[in-house]
């Protein structure tokens, strides 16, 4: 039985799952690479590190329809990201120049931005992190792991665009309820501001009852108009009882001090007695 070759294993394996992404891994120390789509569904493969030829050809499987082979040494990924809802698309290129002492060293790489919207400096930011991820694999394969990173990095920071926009509307909701209940909460009630208030409030209600009274008078002729004043100026009985004296004195000055409290009972007999009543008062007056 003829053996598989190491592309014919990959097609293979990668065939299974084509939809699914696939990361690297490789040794320093080794020539062996492994393709995994999760940490325990790994295909290894027999391809020296400094083979650029059979890289490629792992990427073309990989990349049936992304990736452009323009030299031996020379490719083109095109990367977009995952669909977020309420985000443009961003579409992007990631150009790979292999240097000879590649994966040893990193290889040159631009990223090109050919649909939406991404500004210089998330191009920039985008490129220093795929160099720090490459300087921390030195001795992988490190095309495939770029790409990946870079498409999963578009598809965050669509993300990302996205909640900070619902955290802005969510503030913003958030605020008009704080509002709103600042509103209602109203003004905490004192002594002080309720008396201000009261003040306040029979100003208002003596200046309508006066524009009242006058539109009323108005309409009236002068007599008519004499009696009516007189009779909205004339005092209560509690007014007058406040402001004489001698009103809320009369009823005590019906008894003397000297009136004395004789028992009836002791007078017993006597004709023209009211049973009824127990008590009667004589004066010394009478």
């Amino acid at each position: 039985m003829t053996e598989m070759s190491e592309q014919a294993k990959l097609d293979q394996f990668i065939s299974q799952k084509p939809q699914q992404k696939y990361k690297f891994d490789g040794k320093l120390e080794s020539d062996n690479v492994l393709v995994c789509r999760s940490d325990n569904d790994c295909i290894e493969l027999e391809i020296k590190r400094n083979n650029m030829i059979n890289m490629m050809n792992v990427l073309e499987s990989i990349y049936a329809d992304e990736l452009t082979v323009l030299s031996d040494n020379k490719l083109s990924i095109k990367l977009d990201s995952e669909e977020v809802e309420g985000e443009d698309t961003i579409s992007t290129n990631l150009s790979v120049n292999y240097t000879p002492k590649y994966p040893d060293e990193l290889p040159e790489f631009e990223i090109d931005v050919l649909e939406g919207d991404l500004g210089d400096e998330d191009v920039q930011n985008l490129h220093n992190d795929l160099v720090d991820l490459g300087n921390e694999s030195l001795g992988m394969p490190l095309v495939f792991t770029l790409s990946s990173t870079l498409k999963d990095s578009l598809s965050d920071l669509l993300l990302n665009r996205l909640k900070s926009k619902q955290q802005v509307e969510s503030d913003k909701k958030q605020a008009e309820i704080e509002a709103e209940l600042e509103r209602t909460r109203g003004t905490q009630l004192t002594i002080q501001n309720f008396n201000e208030w009261r003040i306040n409030f029979i100003k208002e209600r003596n200046a309508k009852l006066e524009e009242a009274e006058e539109a009323q008078l108005q309409k009236l002729n002068n007599k008519d108009r004499e009696e009516l004043k007189r009779w909205n100026t004339r005092k209560s009985g509690k007014q007058l009882f406040e402001k004489d004296t001698t009103l809320a004195n009369s009823d005590s000055n019906l008894i003397n001090v000297n009136d004395k409290v004789v028992d009836k009972r002791e007078y017993q007999g006597v004709e023209g007695d009211d049973d009824g009543e127990q008590l009667v008062q004589f004066s010394d007056g009478e």
